[in-house]
C-alpha cells in the first residue's frame, strides 16, 4: 500500500450529462487503484463548480444536464431541434479559438472573455438595436427596485448581474492572457446579428426560457413611473 501522504492527487473531471461521462470516470478511477498506482484519485463534477453560472437552474431547481437527461428519459424531443441550433451556434462561435490553441500547443487557464475594452450594458443594448434596425425606448431603473420586485439577475433580465457585488466578478475577468495567447474577440455585432437570425428562423421560440413576459415588463415600468422617478 502507498503512504497517502506521498501520492501525488490527481483530479478527474467529468460531465454529468450523460453518454456514459460518470461511469467512465467511476471505472477509470477504479482501474487506478486496483493498480495501486500512487495517486490520490478523486472525482470532480464539472457542473458543481459552474452551479452559480447555471441560468436554468436557477429557473427550476434541476442542473441543465439533469433536464437534458430527464428529456431524453420521457421521449421528449419535440424541441430538440431548437437546443441543436443552439449548440451549433455555440460550437460556431468557439470553433476558431479552439483550433487555435490546439495548433499552438497551448496550455493553461484562459478565460475568453470579452470585449477587449469594457463595454457597458447600455452599448451593448445599443448594438443590439442598430443590429436589429430598432429603436426601443430605454428605460433605466434602480436594481434595487428590481430586487424588490422579485426580478431575478440573468434570468429575468439577461446580462443583468444584480446589485450584488459577490456577482461581480464576471465583469472582471482578464482576457489579456486569452489575448497574449492568439486568441481574438468576435465582433458584438457579429453575434448579434447570427443570434437573431436563428431567432427569427424559429418565431415559435420567441421568449422561450425567460419569465419575463411583455405584461411582466410594462407593469414594473408602471410601478417604476408610480414612484415619481
Amino acid at each position: 500500500m502507498c503512504d497517502n501522504s506521498s501520492m501525488n492527487k490527481v483530479h478527474i473531471l467529468f460531465h454529468d450529462a450523460g453518454g456514459g461521462h460518470r461511469n467512465a470516470a467511476v471505472a477509470l478511477k477504479a482501474v487506478i487503484e486496483q493498480q495501486q498506482r500512487p495517486w490520490k484519485v478523486e472525482l470532480v463534477q464539472f457542473q458543481e463548480l459552474t452551479d452559480r453560472l447555471d441560468v436554468l437552474r436557477r429557473l427550476t431547481g434541476i442542473r441543465i444536464q439533469e433536464q437534458y437527461n430527464k428529456l431524453l428519459q420521457n421521449g421528449w424531443t419535440l424541441g430538440a431541434v431548437y437546443l441543436l441550433r443552439l449548440l451549433q451556434f455555440t460550437i460556431r462561435v468557439f470553433h476558431g479559438p479552439m483550433v487555435t490553441l490546439l495548433e499552438n500547443g497551448t496550455t493553461g487557464v484562459l478565460n475568453g472573455v470579452g470585449p477587449a475594452t469594457p463595454a457597458t450594458l447600455g452599448s451593448t443594448i445599443e448594438t443590439c438595436a442598430e443590429v436589429a434596425g430598432s429603436s426601443p425606448s430605454l428605460h433605466w431603473v434602480d436594481g434595487q427596485f428590481l430586487i424588490d420586485q422579485g426580478v431575478e439577475p440573468w434570468s429575468d433580465l439577461p446580462m443583468w448581474l444584480g446589485p450584488d457585488p459577490a456577482e461581480h466578478w464576471l465583469d472582471c475577468t482578464d482576457p489579456a492572457p486569452a489575448m497574449a495567447a492568439g486568441l481574438t474577440h468576435r465582433p458584438l455585432a457579429e453575434t448579434v446579428a447570427d443570434t437573431l437570425a436563428w431567432h427569427r428562423a424559429a418565431p415559435e421560440t420567441r421568449r422561450w426560457g425567460f419569465p419575463m413576459s411583455l405584461q411582466r415588463e410594462a407593469a414594473l415600468l408602471s410601478i417604476w413611473q408610480a414612484r415619481g422617478r
